[in-house]
C-alpha cells in the first residue's frame, strides 16, 4: 500500500514520519478492504511531565476518546488562535513521549491516550502535593480554599465526599 508518509528509523528517534510516497510493508488489510497501520511507543510507567499546551491537547483527547489532529485543532481554534501544524507537532511529540498512541487507517491518523485522565490527573496532584506542599494534602486544600474559595455546590459535594471517605475508613 502506498502512503504519503513513511516511517524512518533514526538513532535518536526510532519513529519519524517523512512526507514522501512509500510502500508501507507492515500495513494489514481490514474487513472493509482498507489498510491499517498502528504506531505506538512502548508503555512506560513514568511518563514525562506535560506542558500546559500538551495538557490542553490531552484534555481534548480524553474527552473524545480516539480523535484526529484536525478535530483537536478545530476544537482548540474555537477557543483561541492556534495553527494546525502546532497541534500536529504537539501530538506527534506526545506520541513519541508515550502519552498518545497513533493508529493509521486508510491514510487517516487517529490518536488516543495511553493512560486514563483520572490516573494522570491524580498523579499530577500527588506530584504537586509532594513538590509544592511538602507532602501535606491539608496545606494544599487550605491554600486552595484561601486563594479560590468554594461555591455552595462545590462545598456540599466536597463535604459529601469527605463523609464517604470517612465511612470507608471506619468500615475497614
Amino acid at each position: 500500500m502506498w502512503r504519503d508518509t513513511a516511517e524512518v528509523n533514526s538513532p535518536t528517534d526510532p519513529k519519524i514520519l517523512i512526507d514522501k510516497p512509500t510502500l508501507v510493508s507492515n500495513a494489514t488489510p481490514t474487513l472493509a478492504g482498507h489498510h491499517m497501520t498502528t504506531h505506538s511507543k512502548p508503555k512506560k510507567t513514568d511518563l514525562p511531565d506535560l506542558s500546559p499546551n500538551q495538557l490542553e491537547i490531552m484534555q481534548e483527547i480524553w474527552e473524545r476518546g480516539e480523535t484526529t489532529v484536525s478535530e483537536v485543532w478545530e476544537s482548540l481554534l474555537s477557543q483561541r488562535q492556534v495553527a494546525r501544524n502546532t497541534i500536529l507537532t504537539l501530538m506527534d511529540r506526545l506520541t513519541q513521549k508515550g502519552w498518545l498512541k497513533r493508529r493509521v487507517d486508510s491514510g487517516v491518523h487517529y490518536y488516543s491516550a495511553t493512560t486514563a485522565r483520572k490516573k494522570t490527573l491524580g498523579n499530577m496532584v500527588n506530584q504537586l502535593i509532594e513538590k509544592a506542599f511538602g507532602g501535606s494534602s491539608e496545606d494544599m486544600v487550605l491554600t486552595l480554599l484561601e486563594s479560590r474559595g468554594l461555591s455552595k455546590q462545590e462545598s456540599a459535594r466536597i463535604q459529601s465526599l469527605i463523609e464517604q471517605a470517612a465511612k470507608k475508613e471506619n468500615d475497614k
